[in-house]
């Protein structure tokens, strides 16, 4: 991890301790003393995930019958061939956000039951997806 990549993922943080912030309250919000920590995982995780997962869904579901995803069909005939191949990489950008989302709803749900605190598990998530975010990326110039 070069000392680079270490300044533009402080840029980022503010950003996902927005987001994290937000989840964790979410999280703390939608917790109940009866339920199993296990089954609250679940439920946060698949709600987490679900609006990735729709967009995923809505993407790629008519691909075998327009042959082509749905926001490349929908740009290209409306004549805007710029955006149609924009529009193809965001799919590719949103797979790894559906376990992401599932993980982080996982780690905030566990360290609210640990701690009581929501600003831990913004903290955690925060750390661990930007520098994960920013070790995958590939970049030739300090941004």
């Amino acid at each position: 991890f070069p000392l680079k990549k270490i300044w533009v993922a402080v840029r980022y943080i503010p950003l996902y301790v927005g987001f994290y912030v937000v989840q964790s309250i979410a999280v703390k919000r939608s917790t109940f003393r009866k339920q199993s920590e296990l089954k609250q995982i679940l439920i946060c995780g698949l709600f987490n995930m679900l609006a990735p997962a729709v967009m995923l869904f809505i993407t790629y579901a008519p691909t075998p019958l327009l042959q082509a995803t749905t926001w490349v069909a929908l740009f290209s005939k409306v004549g805007i061939p710029m955006i149609a191949s924009v529009f193809a990489l965001i799919p590719i950008l949103l797979l790894p956000i559906v376990p992401i989302m599932f993980i982080t709803a996982a780690i905030a749900v566990r360290s609210y039951r640990l701690t009581g605190n929501i600003y831990i598990a913004a903290i955690i998530n925060t750390l661990l997806i930007v520098m994960i975010t920013v070790a995958n990326t590939s970049f030739s110039f300090p941004y």
